[in-house]
């Protein structure tokens, strides 16, 4: 058989090409098409169903006049089946939405024990019609999810639902949870009547509907395992079943843990979200441990830890609104503040500052531990989550010189600040303060310079002259570049005159 030649190979190739696009086009539009179709019929199907089925609870309820208990049996039917039928539209709504990736999670850190024990309040009644016990194992540690409440709540809901309809009287459910590395476990166990090993791979596809009912009118849609699977996937999880027909079944699903970072971020995110819609301010506060680690090296894990849980305890506890929250990791804590604008998270940090400081000090630790603290609000200090936590957290070790940190007050102050340099010609570089105290300050800085360099400073208070004044620089830090600026240097002054410090010290206290 003769060998075709390289071109015509070519060729070919390329004809195979374009057929393979043609069908990955024609797939996505009619994949378009049909989650179109399925959403816009739904929609158009909710709005009689709601009608209909109030209709049917009107005439049950006798409001229009009395009927016999025949005609009540036919409404109660057909109440029964509108019930399926909306259910049924919901279902498709969510895959729909699922695998169009229309869903969005709402995160939000959550004791797990007292989640579990939510859910399964209103299926205790069933299960106790039903002789069926249900119950939960947990470990005696607490465990914190970081998840959307609402969708893992669905879940759940399904998950639980099932094990009910296909346990007998007599029979056990247990819902489980197990903090392992990186991942949280939870799972619904039942003593039903089991799924054969042939059919288990096939119960998270839709309209799967296998022979496990038990009794009549039990079955569902066929699309609860296939919305609870896309709910745990967009978490990031995934889930399973094990089962051994007559002896019960088990549904297990995962979710990955988040780190400290990943959770402020999205409170952060969520808080600015809040903000756009309703038009106001959202603020956070964070607080560090400076020296967490050297604390541990000292005492081991034990005490550091205890000392942030007090620190984060006391901040809870001078924080004054409902909406606050705050979250904590190693060594660092952060109090999410939304409807509180700048001068307002300043004030909250001055409060919080001066607990910790008594904390410290009923503690014996007073000498020991090093807090650093840091404030952003949004819009003032950036566009999005990671400019505003960036921006925050560049106030971390603000203003402090060996003893100084703790003979000086230092204050919260965004004043206009120009440095000259020797490279500098007539105009110096433009920056802004962080802090300040009657020790020197802290300001934001474009370009890194060596300790010991001493700077020309121009101090700009609003409807006033500049105040000028020498100092030395301590240190230099690198910050984000989200701030708008590269390091962060403080300051020592060398020279300023008594009146124009009083002049700075009270313009910033008011």
């Amino acid at each position: 058989m003769a060998r075709k030649n390289p071109a015509h190979l070519k060729k070919e190739l390329k004809e195979k090409e374009k057929q393979i696009e043609k069908m990955r086009r024609d797939f996505s539009r009619l994949s378009n098409v049909k989650d179109e179709l399925i959403s816009v019929v739904s929609h158009e199907l909710r709005t009689p169903l709601t009608i209909i089925k109030e209709g049917i609870n009107l005439t049950l309820d006798e409001v229009a006049g009395k009927i016999n208990p025949k005609q009540k049996q036919f409404l109660s039917i057909s109440r029964q089946n509108i019930e399926r039928l909306s259910n049924l539209i919901n279902d498709l709504l969510d895959v729909s939405k699922i695998e169009a990736r229309k869903v969005t999670l709402k995160k939000s850190l959550i004791d797990l024990e007292a989640f579990i024990k939510n859910i399964i309040l209103p299926f205790k009644t069933i299960a106790d019609d039903r002789n069926i016990s249900l119950g939960y194992k947990f470990p005696d540690k607490g465990i914190s999810i970081f998840m959307d409440p609402d969708k893992i709540t669905q879940v759940l809901n399904n998950l639980i639902g099932n094990a009910i309809k296909f346990t007998k009287a007599g029979g056990k459910i247990t819902i489980l949870a197990e903090d392992r590395p990186g991942l949280i476990q939870i799972g619904v166990s039942d003593t039903g009547i089991g799924i054969s090993k042939q059919n288990l791979g096939s119960l998270f596809n839709k309209f799967t509907q296998l022979n496990r009912s038990y009794g009549p009118g039990e079955k569902g849609t066929g699309l609860g395992l296939a919305i609870s699977k896309g709910l745990v996937e967009l978490h990031g999880g995934s889930i399973w079943a094990e089962s051994v027909p007559g002896k019960g079944s088990k549904f297990l699903f995962n979710i990955p843990k988040a780190n400290f970072e990943e959770i402020l971020r999205e409170y952060v995110k969520e808080g600015i979200m809040e903000s756009q819609d309703k038009d106001s301010v959202f603020s956070i506060l964070v607080a560090r441990i400076d020296n967490f680690d050297a604390l541990k090296k000292k005492y081991g894990m034990a005490k550091p830890y205890l000392l942030l849980e007090r620190i984060l305890d006391v901040t809870k506890k001078t924080l004054r609104r409902v909406t606050d929250t705050t979250i904590k990791s190693s060594g660092e804590c952060a109090a999410l503040l939304p409807g509180t604008d700048k001068n307002g998270v300043v004030a909250v940090e001055q409060r919080i500052r001066e607990a910790v400081a008594n904390c410290l000090i009923s503690e014996k630790m007073d000498k020991e531990v090093q807090v650093s603290f840091g404030n952003a609000s949004y819009p003032g200090d950036g566009r999005d989550n990671i400019e505003v936590i960036a921006r925050a957290r560049a106030f971390f070790e603000g203003l402090y010189f060996g003893k100084e940190r703790r003979k000086l007050e230092r204050k919260y102050c965004k004043l206009k600040v120009e440095f000259l340099t020797p490279s500098d010609s007539a105009k110096g570089q433009q920056t802004q303060s962080i802090n300040i105290s009657r020790g020197g300050l802290c300001i934001f800085s474009k370009i890194k310079l060596p300790a010991g360099y001493k700077l020309n400073l121009d101090i700009r208070l609003p409807q006033r002259l500049p105040i000028k004044a020498t100092a030395k620089l301590i240190w230099a830090k690198p910050i984000s570049k989200l701030t708008g600026f590269k390091y962060k240097m403080g300051l020592q002054y060398d020279s300023i005159g008594r009146k124009d410090m009083d002049t700075i010290m009270n313009f910033v206290s008011r």
